[in-house]
């Protein structure tokens, strides 16, 4: 019942709000973002979703992808150019720990038919050992928490140059009953992530940002 009336109120606030508005009201709760900074992610940098009715559960995740996604099988698909592709992703996930990003990839396991699917996370997983995957892989999805995606980007072994669309998951929450904007740590570097390695091709329109 706890569970089903969350979700209730979640979808309701997505109604009665913008994507962007969600966004920034849960991401910039201590006002520490300026106004300048806020119109640069508008609601013209993320995806309409409205017509998506399915629940945001992790079962319908593959399915909320290919909704607001619609050519996904031609840009997931083998490219003509594979090194052209290596550690740039078309579609990343963030998730707020390294045990709901292992279960979001099996959520995605559908996608692996046509891709990789780069786990970008700490669990038992070195940064060294994540750049060279990168380095070496065709990655056209990626799913992984803030502070392992900054340290990536920073190292130049993931590049958000052909990245077209970033999924927050958002509506889960861990067993503190929070989401991925209410550990502040993450929150920060979530934003720090945004501001830092996607805002160019955010404020181009080339890349969309979708709350899931």
């Amino acid at each position: 019942m706890r569970l089903e009336k969350e979700q209730l109120e979640q979808e309701n606030e997505r109604k009665s709000k913008s994507d962007s508005e969600i966004f920034w009201s849960s991401i910039d709760n201590k006002n520490t973002v300026t106004q300048i900074e806020k119109d640069e992610i508008n609601d013209e940098c993320f995806v309409n979703s409205s017509f998506t009715t399915e629940q945001r559960t992790l079962s319908n995740i593959s399915s909320f992808v290919k909704q607001v996604y619609p050519n996904w099988k031609k840009h997931l698909g083998k490219p003509p150019k594979e090194t052209d592709y290596h550690g740039q992703p078309s579609v990343l996930v963030v998730t707020q720990s390294a045990i709901r990003a292992v279960e979001v990839i099996r959520a995605l396991s559908e996608f692996s038919k046509y891709c990789k699917v780069g786990k970008l996370f700490s669990k038992h997983m070195k940064v060294k050992d994540q750049v060279e995957f990168l380095n070496q892989s065709v990655v056209k999805i990626a799913v992984g928490t803030p502070n392992r995606l900054i340290k990536l980007a920073e190292n130049e072994s993931l590049n958000m140059n052909k990245l077209d669309l970033l999924v927050i998951d958002y509506t889960f929450k861990d067993s503190k009953n929070r989401n991925i904007f209410e550990i502040p740590e993450i929150r920060k570097d979530l934003l720090t992530f945004i501001k830092q390695h996607c805002i160019n091709r955010i404020k181009e329109k080339t890349q969309k940002i979708a709350l899931y």
